[in-house]
């Protein structure tokens, strides 16, 4: 939970808008809204914000409004399957592909 009373949480969004900022698709600064989940039947909206500059992108906040549709918890980190050629299997969050 953040200091205002909402709550924090990750989002590829915001790497979206740091990827657009440092390519020059968008501005610093200025507002794009993110659809998504469309073809899952879950359509969203997300807003998105990026701040500072091309070179170096400072912060990106996303935002939007949400829907508590589940709740878990993941007692085992799954394992993946490492498809690169030398192969084997790694814990996901250890798991690093360059």
């Amino acid at each position: 939970m953040t200091r205002d009373g909402g709550y924090s949480y990750r989002s590829g969004a915001g790497t979206v808008g740091a990827f657009l900022t440092k390519h020059g698709r968008i501005t610093a600064g200025d507002e794009f809204i993110l659809r998504q989940g469309r073809f899952l039947g879950r359509p969203s909206e997300i807003r998105v914000r990026s701040e500072g500059t091309r070179a170096e992108v400072t912060r990106v906040q996303v935002g939007g409004d949400v829907a508590l549709v589940g709740r878990g918890t993941l007692d085992v980190v799954p394992e993946v399957q490492d498809e690169r050629p030398n192969g084997g299997c790694r814990s996901a969050s250890r798991t690093r592909w360059f």
